[in-house]
C-alpha cells in the first residue's frame, strides 16, 4: 500500500450528518391597529329614520343640527362637527341587507390625531317586529388610536363618552329620540 492510500485508509469515515428538522413556521395573526368598543341601543325610532339621521338627509339632518348646536355641515364627501373641526366623518357604506338590517359604516377621525389616522365606526339597525317606530342599535368602533398626537392617552374612553354623553344623550335631549342605553 502507498503511503497515499495508507493516507487514505487512516483517515476516519465521515459520520452521516443529520439535518436538524425543520418545524413550518406558524403565521401571526395581524392585531386590528387600535382600540375599539361596542354599546348597544334601543332607539325609539326606525332603522330607516336613524340612518337619514347620521347621513344628514335633507328634512332629518334636524336632529343632529340640534345635538352639535348648528355646529354640522357637509363638506364635499365629508360632514363636519364642530367650529374648529373637531371631528370629521365619511359614509364608506349605506346598505340593507336581506334581514332588513340597515348597515352604516362610516371613517371617523378627531382632529387631535394625526392626520392620516381615521378609525371605523359601523352601525347595525335593526327594526323592532312588534313595535313601530323602534330599533335597535348595534354600534362599534375600531381603529381607535391609544394616544392622540399631542400624547393624550385613553383615546378610546374619550370617543366612547362622546358618543354616551353627546350623541346619544344628545339625540334624546333635543331631538326627542330616545336612545337608551341596552345592557347585555
Amino acid at each position: 500500500m502507498s503511503t497515499q492510500e495508507q493516507k487514505i485508509a487512516d483517515k476516519p469515515e465521515k459520520a452521516e450528518t443529520k439535518q436538524p428538522e425543520v418545524k413550518p413556521v406558524k403565521a401571526k395573526k395581524k392585531k386590528a391597529k387600535g382600540e375599539k368598543f361596542k354599546l348597544t341601543y334601543i332607539c325609539q325610532a326606525s332603522a330607516e329614520m336613524m340612518v337619514s339621521i347620521f347621513t344628514l338627509k335633507e328634512g332629518e339632518d334636524r336632529f343632529l343640527k340640534a345635538v352639535f348646536r348648528g355646529q354640522i355641515i357637509k363638506k364635499d364627501d365629508m360632514f363636519v362637527i364642530g367650529d374648529g373641526a373637531s371631528f370629521t366623518y365619511k359614509i364608506r357604506k349605506n346598505e340593507v341587507n336581506d334581514d332588513d338590517q340597515h348597515r352604516l359604516e362610516m371613517a371617523w377621525h378627531r382632529k387631535e390625531w394625526e392626520d392620516d389616522v381615521w378609525s371605523t365606526v359601523t352601525m347595525l339597525f335593526t327594526d323592532d317586529d312588534e313595535v313601530d317606530k323602534k330599533c335597535e342599535l348595534q354600534f362599534k368602533q375600531t381603529g381607535i388610536p391609544t394616544d392622540d398626537k399631542h400624547g393624550n392617552t385613553d383615546q378610546s374612553e374619550l370617543i366612547k363618552q362622546f358618543w354616551v354623553q353627546h350623541v346619544f344623550k344628545g339625540l334624546t335631549q333635543f331631538g326627542n329620540i330616545s336612545c337608551t342605553s341596552k345592557k347585555e
